[in-house]
């Protein structure tokens, strides 16, 4: 199913668009009209269902470029959908503070940093939604992903 992208358009962006539910997000509201940019840490697009952004949730700079970027192009913002995330695998008492940083960075401070840079053009639209992306283990813990979890909670 293809779709003819008209100018007035809604404009999503979805950040971990190359795989996943994030892919599955950017192909679902392609086919539906919607002008969609993807991002991941290599911008890549598979299938050519969305516009790819590189950008690395874990930086200011790159999260603002990229909402910047798509400002520039399209002149709105109309849909945000986090979803980028990372998780290690393993017992608590053998991750490291540094893992367990890494996955609190991503997964909560990522969806922080972008809501922060898309937030401020909503306003002054009047208008966007953002649509945070979580997981069931951050409701319900599951074995070895404690970690994981706990930053998926965080972020609800």
């Amino acid at each position: 199913m293809t779709s003819t992208l008209s100018h007035d358009a809604r404009v999503v962006l979805i950040t971990g668009a190359s795989s996943g539910i994030g892919q599955a997000c950017a192909q679902h509201l392609h086919q539906r009209g919607y002008r969609v940019f993807g991002t991941s840490r290599k911008a890549q697009s598979p299938g050519g269902s969305f516009t790819p952004i590189q950008m690395d949730v874990d930086d200011d700079a790159p999260v603002q470029y990229a909402i910047d970027q798509i400002i520039q192009q399209t002149g709105r913002l109309d849909v945000v959908v986090n979803n980028a995330g990372i998780t290690f695998a393993g017992a608590i008492e053998d991750t490291s503070i540094e893992e367990a940083q890494a996955q609190f960075e991503t997964n909560l401070f990522g969806v922080l940093r972008v809501c922060r840079a898309a937030l401020p053009v909503m306003h002054q639209q009047r208008s966007g939604t953002i649509v945070n992306i979580s997981s069931l283990a951050g409701v319900i813990a599951t074995p070895f992903h404690g970690i994981y979890s706990a930053s998926k909670l965080a972020g609800k």
